[in-house]
């Protein structure tokens, strides 16, 4: 039947994209090593040049390697079989934290960011790792977008009982197209751009909607004004290991 092919299909497409995550692992550990090893072996010898380069290597290795981690955590998801690990996370703490990092890179594009937060602190139970990883992609969207000269803007709101908080991240980029808006949150949907050529895989909203969905939370998209994106992402407490309801 038509369904028993369009399965056979997508299975197979699966499995190509396990082999090869898996295939991707072990050259770039050898890469990541080696990079290491020539960077404190060789210290003193190398010329400033030669230092920057190794450190953008280490870089993207890293890129990458965060790459295949959503890759398989997104394949988990789709079996069912991702279980979260909740711990209590200072989300205040932790969007400090993501912020001091992304504004280093932000300022060689001459690009500000921006925290506002309520409360000086702020926890509730989330997998930390995958909030980390979610809130890291819609930073990565905002800077990728932005044009010399603007803002991103980070800001949280709370609810006390239930205890949830939504993070949200704006920039002021050109925005989503509106007949791409409902393939927004699909594995390896890329809008077209006609006027720039951003780099991107296409599964960093798409993980994002996943870590949403494990939280019983959501991730919605907004259209900013006069220009611009708002991701709002809400999370609620969650006080046990769970599995995600599926993307």
């Amino acid at each position: 039947s038509q369904f028993d092919t369009l399965k056979k299909v997508m299975d197979g497409r699966e499995e190509l994209v396990h082999m090869a995550v898996h295939d991707l692992r072990t050259p770039l550990n050898l890469i990541a090593g080696a990079s290491e090893l020539l960077s404190r072996s060789a210290a003193a010898s190398l010329s400033e040049r030669q230092k920057y380069h190794i450190a953008s290597i280490m870089a993207n290795v890293q890129r990458l390697e965060d790459c295949i981690g959503q890759i398989l955590y997104l394949a988990k998801s789709e079996h069912g079989s991702l279980v979260l690990h909740p711990q209590s996370v200072d989300v205040v703490k932790l969007l400090e934290r993501i912020c001091s990092e992304f504004r280093d890179r932000a300022q060689q594009q001459n690009i500000r960011v921006e925290l506002s937060a309520p409360l000086s602190e702020f926890a509730l139970h989330l997998d930390e790792d995958l909030v980390t990883r979610s809130v890291e992609n819609l930073m990565n969207n905002a800077l990728k977008y932005s044009m010399e000269g603007e803002c991103i803007h980070v800001s949280m709101d709370f609810v006390e009982q239930p205890r949830v908080v939504t993070i949200r991240v704006t920039d002021n980029g050109p925005g989503v197209p509106p007949d791409f808006q409902e393939l927004l949150f699909e594995k390896f949907a890329r809008a077209e751009d006609s006027q720039r050529k951003v780099a991107g895989t296409g599964i960093g909203l798409a993980f994002c909607r996943m870590v949403a969905n494990a939280h019983k939370g959501s991730i919605e998209y907004q259209r900013a004004e006069p220009r611009g994106s708002t991701f709002a992402l809400r999370l609620p407490s969650v006080e046990a290991a769970t599995a995600p309801s599926g993307i």
